[in-house]
């Protein structure tokens, strides 16, 4: 199966560029690539610590803002709460009202074991545009480690 986004190097970092036929597919494989970059996904899958689900919600005036403050608050949820990411599921990427919104589930393990691959401090807003070439839609996001 091909995944739909590809990482990338970057000076001191390291970054993506994710890709989607909608706007929900742009947010979920951007969020794939996130926890790739983070955690042995196979192993956190396949362990038998307790999970828990939660839901994120957030919205901003701009479709650009929108996905790197989801993308920032995976991330927040992850560190602050101290636990192994199993997935996300984008449920909507959507304009109501004039604004921007993503909703989606997390799906968080206790670790057990070592399920880190790097630890990311930030999403980066860099250079941060949505952009649609070919009827598909295309972001890069470069992740501080």
């Amino acid at each position: 199966m091909k995944r739909g986004f590809t990482i990338i190097s970057h000076t001191a970092d390291i970054g993506f560029v994710a890709r989607g036929r909608t706007l929900t597919q742009l947010a979920q494989n951007s969020s794939d690539a996130l926890l790739e970059v983070m955690f042995e996904r196979v192993a956190v899958a396949s362990s038998d610590s307790k999970s828990a689900s939660l839901r994120i919600k957030v919205t901003s005036v701009s479709r650009d803002l929108v996905l790197w403050k989801f993308l920032q608050n995976v991330l927040s949820e992850i560190q602050g709460r101290a636990m192994a990411c199993r997935t996300v599921l984008v449920k909507n990427f959507g304009n109501k009202n004039g604004m921007f919104e993503i909703d989606a589930v997390i799906s968080l393990k206790r670790p057990e074991g070592h399920f880190t691959k790097l630890d990311v401090k930030a999403v980066t807003p860099h250079n941060l545009k949505i952009t649609k070439k070919g009827g598909v839609f295309y972001s890069k996001f470069i992740l501080d480690i």
